[in-house]
């Protein structure tokens, strides 16, 4: 039997966990923020064809 071709525009709609949100103290949860603004912008020149920096031009953060 022959299956059918896979489309690679196809979407999963996959149900979001019911879990609390985790309380983070202040700095931590910017940090999360930026880190997600950041994978987002790459994103978004990812599919755009630009050359995302990666973050090579921030500095290291200490834990």
């Amino acid at each position: 039997m022959k299956r059918p071709p896979i489309h690679t525009n196809m979407q999963f709609n996959l149900p979001l966990p019911d879990a609390p949100a985790a309380a983070l103290p202040r700095n931590k949860q910017r940090e999360l923020d930026l880190a997600l603004v950041e994978l987002l912008i790459s994103a978004a020149r990812e599919s755009t064809g630009r050359p995302a920096q990666g973050g090579g031009n921030e500095p290291e953060v200490d834990n």
